[in-house]
């Protein structure tokens, strides 16, 4: 009987694993403190995603605000005046670039969790656009384009989400920063 059960458990465990298991293209969201971080699954054990320290300062300051603040681009904005009151020139030039960058899944996580998204926005329609996923190959050649590129990071306007999004749909939306989300 513990055999069987041994069994059963092992059998269970890669069954769960193989559901989850990412393919091409899919969205990945990462639970995080106060939000998630989006990126794409590139295969191999990779995702494509935006990271550098403007992605980890948007995250300092939903982190600084406290439950009653509704997040603004201004006080986004504020926040990175006073970081630079409080910089070197070289701290400054860093904390400005956030780029397109591709790492293993793992290294990604750390350990948060996430799950695969595409849900979230498959054939949504939204005024007059369909969230329709281009092909796995389109969605590929896309984040392979932008590989490396130093990306004009807006906490609000074109996020890890934002990209993630425009990889495969080819439209950028956020439901994270969308205006219904944060007057709830």
């Amino acid at each position: 009987m513990g055999i069987v059960f041994l069994l059963y458990l092992l059998i269970s465990v890669e069954l769960i694993s193989a559901s989850i298991c990412p393919e091409e293209g899919d969205l990945i969201r990462v639970k995080r403190m106060l939000f998630s971080h989006w990126a794409v699954y590139a295969g191999n054990g990779s995702v494509i995603h935006i990271t550098g320290s403007l992605e980890e300062l948007s995250e300092r300051y939903l982190q600084s605000l406290s439950p009653k603040d509704v997040p603004s681009e201004q006080g986004f904005h504020e926040f990175l005046s006073l970081i630079r009151r409080n910089s070197t020139a070289e701290d400054i030039e860093a904390q400005l670039k956030a780029y397109i960058k591709k790492e293993k899944f793992e290294k990604m996580l750390a350990a948060d969790t996430f799950a695969v998204a595409n849900s979230q926005y498959d054939n949504r329609k939204l005024l007059g656009f369909n969230f329709k996923p281009l092909r796995k190959s389109k969605i590929l050649e896309r984040l392979n384009r932008f590989l490396g590129k130093i990306y004009p990071y807006s906490l609000f306007y074109l996020n890890c989400e934002h990209f993630s999004t425009f990889a495969r749909y080819g439209t950028a939306i956020s439901d994270q920063v969308s205006i219904e989300s944060l007057l709830n």
